[in-house]
């Protein structure tokens, strides 16, 4: 029985030894911003033809150093997108609006690729739906 649990804490310990913790910042221990955002995907649902949609991310910096969005790029022309632009310090946030624009009937499946200084690097929003003609 002491054995089994002297070999249990040496286990424990040996594991836990090479566990490493990223709470913002980089594998060094230097000061780096760190991006979260709690849902990456919105779901439209049903859009009717010709009505554009929009949706706002919000962001997060739970990082110790200030996040910049560098860039947001939509996959195509059929997304326009708006984002924080300055700054943004550690515990505040900002946003990614994307706005849709429903013009072609059927399932869509849309990106917008947001680029920051964060240790992440690049991250993906997904716009998803389906454009339907409602008839009036």
């Amino acid at each position: 029985m002491k054995k089994n649990l002297l070999t249990t804490i040496i286990l424990l310990f040996s594991i836990s030894s090479f566990a490493q913790v990223i709470v913002g910042g980089s594998k060094d221990g230097t000061p780096s911003p760190k991006l979260w955002i709690e849902s990456t995907t919105s779901n439209f649902g049903n859009v009717p033809l010709g009505t554009p949609v929009s949706t706002t991310f919000e962001i997060m910096n739970i990082g110790n150093a200030p996040l910049l969005i560098t860039k947001a790029e939509p996959t195509c022309n059929c997304t326009l997108v708006d984002y924080t632009k300055t700054e943004i310090a550690p515990g505040e946030k900002g946003f990614v609006k994307a706005t849709y624009d429903a013009a072609i009937m059927g399932k869509f499946d849309k990106r917008v690729f947001i680029y920051s200084n964060a240790y992440e690097g690049e991250m993906d929003l997904i716009l998803k739906g389906e454009v339907i003609y409602i008839k009036e």
